[in-house]
Parts: C-alpha cells; sequence; structure tokens
C-alpha cells in the first residue's frame, strides 16, 4: 500500500511542472477598502504569478499566491475561483486579508480569464461569448473544477517556492458567480446536465469547507445558467457559507434565487448572509460601474500618454460590459459591504479550518458585522 501511495505522488509531481514566478511587495491595505475592525496578524508576501503545467491534461494554469510572512506555525489554505471573465488579479480585497489573518490564498485563472486577451477591445468581446454559452459550457465547468483539484495536486511543488508552511490537511474553496458554481460542484452538487453520467462527479473530498459569493439557484428555463432542481444540493454535506446581496440581480437571476443552495443543501454548519445593497460585482472589490480585469490592458489614451482619456474609455468599455451582463446598481456604503465579508467569511474560515472558539460563536450569534449591513442565518 505505501509503495502505491508513494508511486502515486511521484505520477503527481511528474505531471506539474513550473515554468515562472515572481515575488510580489508585502501589501495589506488595499484601495477602496475601510481599515477592517479586526487587524491583521501578519505582514504579507506573495508570488503575483505562478505558472503550472497539467501534463495530463496539456494545459498552463497561472496562479497567484499570497501568505503570511511568518515560518511560525502551518497554515491552512484557501483557493479562490474567479467569476466569468475574470482573473487571478481580482478579489485581493479578500485574499490578501485572508492571508494577513493567517491563510495561504491561491487564485488560479481559469480559461474564461480575459487576461488571455491583450485589448481592451478583445476583452469585451471574448466576455460577451462567455456570458453567451456558460449555461452550456460543460467541458468548462468540468476544466474548472480539475484546475481547483489539479492546484491542490500541486500544494508540495507550490510549498517549496514559499516561506510560510501550508496545512494542506486544512483546505477552503471560496468563489464569486462562476466560481461559486465551481466551489459548489467541488462540494459534493450534482452536475446540472445531461452530459453528467459523461461528466462524472466534479467533486474534492479535499476541500473541507466552501463560500460561494453570488452562488446560483435553480435555472428558470432549459437556457438558463444553474441547478435544474433543488435535489442538486444534497451532496453538499461540508461546512459552506452563501453570499448574496439585496441588488445581487443579473441577467433572470435574483437575489432570492441565491439563498436555494442554503435552503436545499445538506443541514448543518450551513450559513446564509444578505448584504443590504451590495450588487453582483461588489464581490469582485471593483470600483461601482467598473469590472476591474474585464476591461483592463493597455488602451489608446494611454499608450499616447493621455492617461485621463485612456481611463474614460476604461470605464465606457466597463459599463458595456455591465449592461451586457444585466447588472443592477450598488447602493448603500460600499466599504462597509466589503468589510462585512471580510469579517463574515474569516469568521467561517476561522471556525471550520482553525478550530476557533471565538468564532465559532460569532457564528452561531451572527454577530461578525453589523445587522443593519448583514442578514444572517444558520442551519
Amino acid at each position: 500500500m505505501k509503495v502505491g501511495v508513494l508511486l502515486c505522488l511521484i505520477w503527481v509531481l511528474c505531471s506539474i511542472q513550473v515554468t515562472s514566478a515572481s515575488f510580489a511587495e508585502d501589501l495589506i491595505a488595499v484601495k477602496g477598502v475601510a481599515q477592517p475592525v479586526v487587524q491583521a496578524q501578519f505582514k504579507v508576501g506573495g508570488l503575483n504569478s505562478f505558472l503550472l503545467h497539467d501534463r495530463k491534461r496539456k494545459k498552463d494554469v497561472e496562479v497567484r499566491v499570497t501568505y503570511p510572512l511568518s515560518k511560525d506555525g502551518s497554515f491552512p489554505v484557501v483557493i479562490f475561483s474567479h467569476g466569468a471573465g475574470g482573473s487571478k488579479d481580482v478579489y485581493l480585497y479578500l485574499t490578501r486579508y485572508w492571508a494577513s489573518r493567517g491563510y495561504v490564498c491561491i487564485q488560479p485563472s481559469h480559461a474564461d480569464s480575459l487576461n488571455t486577451e491583450n485589448s481592451a477591445v478583445d476583452k469585451a468581446e471574448k466576455m460577451k461569448v462567455v456570458l453567451k454559452g456558460i449555461s452550456r459550457d460543460f467541458s468548462g465547468w468540468e476544466n474548472r473544477s480539475k484546475d481547483i483539484s489539479f492546484i491542490i495536486d500541486s500544494l508540495p511543488l507550490l510549498q517549496r517556492r514559499l516561506p510560510a508552511q501550508m496545512n494542506v490537511k486544512r483546505i477552503a474553496l471560496a468563489g464569486h458567480s462562476y466560481g461559486a458554481f465551481t466551489a459548489t460542484l467541488i462540494a459534493g452538487a450534482t452536475v446540472p446536465a445531461p452530459e453528467s453520467a459523461r461528466l462524472g462527479p466534479c467533486a474534492d473530498a479535499r476541500v473541507g469547507a466552501i463560500i460561494a459569493l453570488s452562488p446560483q439557484g435553480v435555472r428558470r428555463n432549459d437556457l438558463g445558467f444553474g441547478f435544474r432542481n433543488q435535489h442538486d444540493w444534497a451532496g453538499v454535506k461540508i461546512p459552506a457559507m452563501f453570499i448574496t446581496g439585496t441588488q445581487d440581480l443579473i441577467g433572470l437571476s435574483r437575489p432570492a434565487d441565491r439563498r436555494a443552495p442554503f435552503d436545499y443543501s445538506s443541514p448543518g454548519n450551513k450559513y446564509f448572509v444578505m448584504i443590504e445593497g451590495a450588487n453582483h460585482m461588489t464581490f469582485a472589490g471593483i470600483e461601482q460601474g467598473g469590472i476591474e480585469g474585464f476591461a483592463g490592458g493597455e488602451l489608446p489614451g494611454h499608450q499616447l500618454g493621455n492617461r485621463a482619456f485612456g481611463d474614460r474609455l476604461r470605464q465606457r468599455l466597463r459599463a458595456r460590459i455591465q449592461k451586457q451582463m444585466g447588472v443592477a446598481d450598488e447602493q448603500g456604503d460600499r466599504k462597509k459591504m466589503l468589510n462585512c465579508l471580510q469579517a463574515a467569511t474569516t469568521a467561517f474560515l476561522d471556525a471550520y479550518l482553525k478550530d476557533d472558539k471565538k468564532s465559532q460563536a460569532e457564528l452561531k450569534a451572527g454577530s461578525f458585522c453589523d445587522s443593519r449591513v448583514a442578514k444572517f442565518e444558520s442551519r
């Protein structure tokens, strides 16, 4: 048995290639986010870009890694799966904060990331294609799940490049929108497609908890993006936190739809947070009306030295994509919303990855943020 396990480990390590890496500056504060109520425990460092090659799938997976600058102890791992068209470089207000609280955070860029395109116009066009096909992109669903499992396979190799020690027995997966869909599949939800028998289960038992921001509900028609019925979540038995906002409208999806995973997943250690005024893009931690990473790249104004013109053009492109997505406007104090997200998710992670009794009590009482900012339920 030991020989078999060793051979499996050797096969996993041989299927991984690292082709580039770079070290990021230490950074805790994130622009646009108020000072957290709970202060950082650690300074933060990271790798901006770490390229892995999965030989089995003949695919590169680029990741960003953010970690506590400490050689004492070992730190649980949080993997973050971005929304459609996003990248490893979004959601830093969460991953940097979690790292400052004692977590090693790994953010992949999936194949649908717009970072593969050079110009803002090409990014906008790719986003249109991604959104049009997302509800039937079965291979995309499968590949996203395999990205997560591959990253977990890669942890021994990643560890060689990090000064912080990872606790690979304590792993959580977080995700936003399409990433929430990925997280829910990894947690054990049934693949909502006729091809589910071919795709097989996407679950990975090494993930011990999930955080789903703007999760999908039951789809309203056969062309909608979501799950088929309430039974699809029966297999989600691990601890899970589902978060949405009162303005989280996109396409036909409504905030009330997004609580379905909470209501119908296996009971026990399930949490639901409704943030007052938050829209679909609030969770990405970006400016109102913009989509960070979705309309980036060098714009004509920047190339000509007229940065103000370039910024205006970028904003117009972002607004166009947001209109295509049917995103409702954000309402309320955005900094308080993001602080609440930091507090709620960190309490959840501390409770289930660190067995922290204080955080468990906060979760039970729902006392991690102001009740005027968010409503909380558990089951």
